[in-house]
């Protein structure tokens, strides 16, 4: 049980972000911490908000506002 239960503590600090960060993972850490709190689709919702916020002040920066 205490072996089983030792190796299971082994397999989720070598799968599982939140332990033993490293730098280069610094995104994918933060991608995955946001998925564990939020629910999926909200995530989903929010990253897609942010994209298209991305874009769309990538568009206003390049071409006339569309309102015009």
């Amino acid at each position: 049980m205490s072996h089983r239960k030792q190796s299971l503590q082994k397999g989720i600090r070598e799968t599982d972000p939140d332990k033993g960060l490293h730098q280069s993972r610094k995104l994918y850490l933060t991608e995955s911490i946001m998925k564990k709190l939020v629910r999926p689709k909200f995530y989903g919702y929010v990253y897609s908000l942010y994209i298209l916020s991305r874009e769309a002040k990538r568009g206003l920066e390049t071409q006339k506002p569309l309102t015009e």
